[in-house]
């Protein structure tokens, strides 16, 4: 084991790179290590995880709402906004970060990725069903006003709650968790954006959002599920012991 000084410089990686190939010998295996080079390390994994995160989560946030809308523009649109979302709310708590010492960590822009992707995809399912539903009837001029009343105005109280919960973890006195209050920036920003750039692809695409499906019927609820929910309110004893034997069972024959 060998200790080196070195002098911290701007060029350090550059600097550990050329100590790795000096220390290079044939027939034996060397290592170099450091505080700094491990956190570099990790920083670069972290930033190789969160671009996996995201093209997982973008190619699965798309097949997820072709799935439900039949839809190849819907997708798209959710995507931008989303997306738009991100780089703002980044921008922000990284700024808010080095002139007011926000609480950051490693993890902040998985954080963000995770929640605003999850949450922003939720919102806008809620905000087009609604648009898709209304425009059965009417123009979508008509549909967005009853968009922001209905949805609109659902999509704003659920996010508020959204971002008093990630506000609230300021008070944690453990960095990790302080570090998420990133995501009450970005869930501010979120519903600014939805509310906002949601209603203008509306107003100016209308009916050709939902291309190339053209099935604006309004869809039947489910038979079985209103029977099971109906039952359920009447009965709940009954239905409560049903599903703990269910889970019971589920929970014997689970492979140890």
């Amino acid at each position: 084991m060998v200790n080196v000084d070195v002098e911290k410089t701007a060029n350090f990686d550059h600097q550990a790179q050329q100590i790795k190939r000096l220390l290079k010998v044939e027939g034996l295996q060397t290592y170099v290590t450091s505080d700094t080079l491990l956190a570099d390390e990790f920083s670069n994994t972290t930033e190789e995880g969160i671009k996996k995160t995201a093209v997982i989560t973008i190619i699965f946030i798309f097949i997820v709402l072709v799935l439900v809308f039949r839809s190849l523009i819907i997708p798209l649109v959710s995507l931008l906004n989303v997306g738009i979302t991100m780089i703002i709310s980044l921008s922000l708590v990284m700024n808010l970060a080095k002139y007011f010492n926000f609480p950051i960590s490693d993890f902040t822009q998985v954080f963000l990725v995770i929640i605003l992707f999850g949450i922003g995809t939720d919102y806008n399912i809620l905000l087009y069903d609604k648009f898709k539903e209304e425009l059965a009837n009417s123009n979508q001029y008509q549909a967005i006003n009853v968009v922001k009343a209905s949805a609109g105005r659902t999509i704003l109280y659920s996010g508020l709650s959204v971002f008093i919960g990630f506000a609230a973890l300021s008070f944690a006195k453990f960095s990790f968790y302080r570090s998420a209050v990133s995501c009450s920036v970005g869930v501010l920003v979120l519903l600014a954006v939805l509310l906002t750039l949601n209603y203008f692809f509306m107003a100016v695409l209308g009916r050709k959002l939902f291309w190339p499906s053209h099935n604006f019927k309004v869809q039947q609820s489910s038979q079985v599920w209103r029977f099971l929910s109906q039952r359920g309110l009447k009965q709940p004893l009954i239905y409560i012991v049903i599903f703990r034997v269910i889970a019971g069972i589920t929970i014997v024959n689970a492979p140890q």
